[in-house]
C-alpha cells in the first residue's frame, strides 16, 4: 500500500481507519501515536 499523508477519497481513508483501528499501523513507519482503537 502506498501509505501517504494525502487525504485520499472516503472509501480510501475508511480502509485505512480500520486497517489501523484492526491492526497497528505498521505500514506508516512514521506512526507512532496508537488510534483510539490502538
Amino acid at each position: 500500500m502506498e501509505g501517504g499523508d494525502v487525504p485520499l477519497g472516503p472509501q480510501e481513508q475508511r480502509m485505512t481507519g480500520t486497517l489501523q483501528i484492526g491492526q497497528r499501523p505498521l505500514y506508516r513507519g512514521s506512526y507512532t501515536v496508537p488510534p483510539a482503537g490502538r
